[in-house]
């Protein structure tokens, strides 16, 4: 079988994707609610991504 993956979440991950650098990852504010006692946070970015109305709050972190 094959599955696949649709939805607000997933074009969110791709966008910040495709936006991040070599060897970079981009987190919104809902995921580093999550994991912010694991890592530090170095910049926050307002991204306008494709798809969505308003800009999109990514932060690029390291691990802590």
């Amino acid at each position: 079988m094959d599955y696949g993956v649709v939805g607000k979440v997933t074009n969110l991950t791709y966008r910040l994707c495709e936006e991040a650098s070599g060897g970079q990852i981009l987190r919104n504010g809902n995921t580093l609610s999550k994991i912010e006692d694991f890592v530090h946070v170095e910049s926050e970015a307002q991204l306008q991504l494709k798809g969505f109305k308003h800009p999109v709050s990514a932060f690029v972190g390291t691990k802590a």
